[in-house]
């Protein structure tokens, strides 16, 4: 199972520790739940089974965004994204940590147009649009504000305007 998989893969690799390449394994795992969450129906995402099965990774993935390999961070973003909308229980414990690490890999990006970057700002709008259990602090919010000025520019030229993406 996918979820088995990104277990197994961030208890040896999300942090370094691990194998030399547990990172690939991780970002494949990433990927394969990436792929499951995307094409589930939204019936199905909603569904008591389902929730129960992704719950559990909440943890785990915001481990995975604090991880010092830009794919798996990458992929483990693009993971959180859809379910940050969904009545999951645990989302009300890992969002803090989810926002922390959003705001660390803001700060920590290379430039404005980097993958991570481009990422964290979506599911950090994801979070504000869909996200109850999500306050971002005063210092998360300060450090976004500064960095949409270096920003600004990459989201003018995305398919949705910026505020369709930060959300409220």
């Amino acid at each position: 199972r996918a979820a088995d998989a990104v277990a197994a893969a961030a208890a040896c690799g999300a942090d370094g520790g691990g194998g030399l390449h547990a990172h690939v394994v991780l970002e494949f795992a990433l990927g394969l739940v990436g792929g499951a969450v995307r094409r589930l129906p939204p019936s199905a995402a909603r569904s008591p089974e389902t929730l129960g099965l992704l719950d559990p990774m909440l943890p785990l993935l915001a481990r995975c965004v604090r991880a010092r390999h830009a794919d798996v961070a990458v992929g483990a973003l693009k993971v959180l994204q859809p379910l940050v909308g969904l009545p999951l229980p645990g989302l009300r414990s890992a969002a803090p940590a989810a926002g922390k690490a959003v705001a660390s890999l803001l700060r920590a990006a290379p430039s404005a147009s980097h993958p991570a970057a481009l990422e964290a700002l979506r599911l950090l709008g994801a979070m504000l649009r869909g996200c109850e259990a999500y306050q971002p602090t005063t210092t998360q919010a300060r450090c976004v504000c500064l960095s949409l000025s270096d920003f600004l520019p990459i989201l003018q030229s995305l398919p949705s305007p910026p505020f369709v993406i930060l959300g409220k």
